[in-house]
């Protein structure tokens, strides 16, 4: 399993990656950065993280099965594990474990 981390702003605008994240989702970081993580999710999914984005409680985790699109357009089921902070500071640190390759 591979794993990334991850820092966005309040409004889910990617600020700093791991420097593994390519071997995750085959994006070069900086390529991510400044970017809405939506592009780089499965729209199927993007209902219900937004939905649940809403009422996340920051300092409190949360976990999500999801897919994300890597570059090369192949899809992966990952583990998003998302901790908002509060107002005035990072946003959203998240972490995402690489888990399989769809088919």
């Amino acid at each position: 399993m591979k794993t990334a981390f991850f820092s966005l702003d309040h409004a889910g605008v990617f600020t700093w990656v791991s420097d593994n994240v390519e071997g995750v989702s085959g994006w070069p970081k900086q390529e991510m950065i400044a970017r809405s993580f939506t592009e780089f999710m499965l729209q199927e999914d993007l209902p219900i993280i937004m939905e649940s984005r809403k009422r996340r409680e920051p300092g409190r985790v949360a976990e999500y099965f999801t897919h994300i699109l890597r570059k090369d357009g192949s899809i992966r089921r990952a583990v998003l594990r998302v901790l908002d902070t509060p107002e005035n500071t990072v946003g959203t640190m998240m972490v995402l474990d690489d888990k399989m390759e769809q088919q």
